[in-house]
This record gives C-alpha cells, structure tokens and sequence, in this order.
C-alpha cells in the first residue's frame, strides 16, 4: 500500500538512522507501507514503511494513504 508523507519524517528508531546516515523523508514524498499499526512500549501506534531502501518506523498520524 502507497502513502504520501504529510510532513517531513525522521525514523523513531534514530539511532539506526545516525549509524546509517540515511536522510529524513521530505513532505510529500511516496512511501511504501510495510507494516501498520505496530505498537510497543515506546509510545505506538507506529507504522513501518520503506524510502528510498530505508525502512522507517513513523507515526501513522502523519501519513495520507493512497
């Protein structure tokens, strides 16, 4: 499933991202939707979705499905 970032994203899994040095992904940009609705004890719902060859977890909150 496609979706379109409402707002510039980081990955909540930050550190992942600094080692990988991988970039935000800008408003407006498509995603691909790997996983939704996943929650943990860090605050979920969180959805996984994949940029670029990244994969992300982000609040679904601040996704617009297609």
């Amino acid at each position: 499933m496609k979706a379109i970032a409402l707002k510039e994203l980081a990955d909540e899994d930050w550190k992942t991202q600094h080692a990988r040095k991988y970039s935000n992904i800008p408003a407006g940009a498509e995603v691909e939707i790997i996983e939704e609705n996943y929650d943990n004890f860090y605050g979920g719902p969180w959805t996984r979705v994949e940029w670029k060859d990244n994969l992300y977890w982000v609040d679904p909150k601040q996704l617009k499905k297609l």
